[in-house]
């Protein structure tokens, strides 16, 4: 369900049986595509009270944790996720993907004075695993499947997962506000993995175009884009052409080239940019191993008043 070379132990493939059973047949239950649902936060500290400033900084993290249930992870979510929550709250906001079967331990040393929980499985294995944690007000969360996926058995799994997008509109200071994505893409090479990418960011690019016009945008995510094949190059430069975004790592110097991104795009009253990129070396265990098979991308967005 991630780009990665792990493999499950033989005895699991029962279990991923078994829930590629559940999720053909709750698919073919359900008699209808799935659509929006809209969500609203968990307020977990005193709301925050807007300034009149004209700009500001924003610290954020993207963050795939690797959340999969124990009995089909090749990792150990019930060991890594809670020493990754008390890390959330470095940052003013914070997307996760995968955040899949874990969501309470990965919350649960987190702050945030807005919290939005993953969409739950409505007729696959597992729900879209986006979570969304900020200090800055959002008014709802719109979580939005994508329309296509590649994968049971094979190519990652992706169709166990109803992965996808979400968008809130966030309040940086009175009056001024700009629209936030998390996203979680289709992984794999196959042929069959980039048809499916190439059909999702087109249906992330439409909605876009219809839902955030005239808006400045925060997007960020596991693309499972990877810069360094031609045909991820090509889905990525057109998704970019059609919204407006920019890779931040074309705003600053960053020191990989990875498949979790962060884009901006300014509006015509509100100016966003990438001052500063890194990975967050400090997700690690005791013994420095990385809580996540994913790197923990942290970017600061400066934002101002035009």
């Amino acid at each position: 369900m991630a780009e990665s070379s792990r493999s499950l132990p033989s005895w699991r493939w029962w279990f991923v049986a078994a829930a590629v059973a559940f999720t053909v047949a709750a698919q073919a239950c359900s008699g209808a595509a799935l659509g929006e649902v809209r969500a609203v936060a968990k307020t977990t500290a005193p709301l925050l009270s807007l300034s009149g400033a004209k700009a500001g900084v924003i610290d954020m993290l993207t963050y795939n944790v690797a959340g999969l249930p124990a009995f089909v992870s090749p990792s150990d979510p019930e060991r890594t996720l809670p020493l990754v929550s008390p890390l959330l709250n470095a940052y003013d906001l914070v997307f996760a993907q995968e955040d899949f079967a874990y969501h309470e331990q990965l919350v649960a040393d987190a702050g945030h004075r807005y919290q939005f929980e993953p969409k739950p499985a409505d007729s696959a294995f597992v729900g879209n695993g986006l979570a969304t944690l900020s200090n800055y007000p959002l008014d709802e969360v719109i979580h939005v499947p994508w329309e296509s996926c590649n994968g049971y058995l094979t190519a990652l799994s992706d169709c166990l997962g109803e992965k996808g997008f979400s968008v809130g509109l966030m309040h940086v200071s009175r009056g001024v506000s700009f629209d936030v994505y998390n996203i979680h893409a289709d992984a794999g090479t196959d042929p069959e993995d980039i048809a499916a990418r190439r059909s999702e960011y087109e249906q992330l690019a439409m909605y876009v175009q219809r839902h955030s016009a005239g808006r400045a945008i925060l997007l960020a995510g596991d693309t499972n884009l990877d810069g360094a094949d031609p045909e991820d190059r090509a889905i990525l430069r057109g998704f970019m052409a059609k919204t407006g975004l920019s890779d931040s790592c074309q705003q600053v110097i960053c020191a990989s080239d990875e498949i979790d991104r962060v884009f901006v795009r300014s509006s015509d009253r509100v100016d966003l940019r990438a001052i500063h990129w890194f990975e967050d070396t400090r997700f690690v265990d005791e013994r420095g191993h990385k809580l996540s098979d994913h790197p923990a991308v942290a970017v600061r967005i400066a934002w101002s008043v035009r």
